[in-house]
């Protein structure tokens, strides 16, 4: 996936695995209810903000 990914090509992982996600994918988007809610950098972007975007919590804290 990061060969293809160097050469341009765009993957789509869809994964409850967020260890996995911060390994792999250079960008995090996080959907709520339908809605891209977030869309992050991987690198600074630590598992439980993912966690509070995927659950809800930081549409509370940002807006």
């Amino acid at each position: 996936m990061k060969a293809a990914a160097r050469h341009g090509v765009a993957i789509l992982l869809i994964s409850h695995d967020m260890a996995q996600v911060r390994k792999i994918c250079d960008r995090v988007a996080v959907l709520l209810r339908g809605e891209l809610v977030a869309d992050l950098p991987t690198e600074s972007t630590s598992i439980e903000d993912i966690v509070l975007w995927i659950s809800g919590g930081a549409m509370a804290v940002s807006g």
